[in-house]
């Protein structure tokens, strides 16, 4: 009789994750060599049709410029850029559950990208879980701090969720950085 096959250690890692919940993302370097980064590519075709992405996605023709991206990401399944843009359509496109998992499949490309982090900030955000949008946006502005916008969206989602500490703290970022922000002058106004 034939042994019992070995487990295999470590166990590879899922292509998607059935939840959205931030704590399945890997934001340590590791990640499966799922493909041959060495392998050749069609570099000026990736370049064309990055070029027609950007266009359609200026031109706000979403369905032509997915497609687009689509197709290069058959091409080169690793292609960032590629990745990253796809996400923002379909988050523009308020196809929230696509949106997620190709921002996922980009962390798990790239772990800690942090336009992948910010976008999940942002789905959070456009869905109305402020809970996670608090987390996505805060683990963002650790790394990037003078983003005035994710502060002031950090703020608002902080307010929702009535997480008055990380409101006020966010509020004071953007009057530091903007002293004549009307919204955050008028969180501090006395309330009549």
């Amino acid at each position: 009789p034939k042994p019992p096959p070995r487990p295999v250690w470590p166990p590879p890692l899922p292509r998607r994750w059935e939840s959205d919940w931030p704590s399945k993302v890997p934001l340590t370097p590791r990640w499966s060599h799922r493909w041959d980064k060495t392998a050749t590519f069609p570099q000026k075709q990736i370049r064309i049709l990055l070029a027609k992405g950007r266009k359609y996605r200026n031109l706000k023709e979403f369905k032509a410029a997915t497609r687009i991206y689509r197709e290069i990401i058959r091409l080169v399944p690793w292609h960032i850029e590629a990745l990253r843009s796809l996400a923002q359509l379909y988050g523009w496109q308020k196809k929230f559950k696509m949106a997620l998992q190709t921002y996922h499949d980009l962390l798990h490309q790239n772990p800690g990208d942090v336009e992948a982090i910010r976008g999940l900030g942002d789905l959070a955000f456009w869905q109305e879980k402020y809970h996670k949008a608090i987390f996505w946006f805060q683990l963002y502005l650790q790394q990037q701090p003078k983003d005035l916008q994710v502060w002031l969206n950090l703020a608002r989602a902080a307010r929702k969720e009535k997480r008055r500490k990380i409101a006020v703290e966010a509020y004071q970022k953007i009057l530091k950085a903007q002293p004549k922000n009307i919204e955050a002058r008028l969180y501090f106004s006395p309330k009549p």
